[in-house]
């Protein structure tokens, strides 16, 4: 397993149970095209994945998050 660490996380969309690293659209490993997002792990509920996902991304650098860093100082 890869080092996600630097990724967005979300939650599954059907349970909300599961983690993704959030890789998006593109080729995969087995020569196929679409979601290319890794699975780390499930957790007892939803709202303990989703509370581990938000931890996750509030604590990644705005570029990673895909917000311009100088709109984001120009709203505080």
């Amino acid at each position: 397993m890869g080092d996600y660490a630097d990724c967005v996380w979300r939650v599954g969309r059907k349970l909300g149970r599961t983690i993704y690293a959030v890789l998006g659209d593109g080729e995969r490993e087995d020569g196929t095209e679409g979601n290319c997002d890794v699975f780390l792990g499930l957790m007892e509920t939803k709202e303990l994945a989703q509370d581990v996902v938000d931890a996750h991304n509030d604590n990644l650098p705005l570029s990673i998050k895909g917000v311009d860093a100088d709109w984001a100082e120009s709203a505080e």
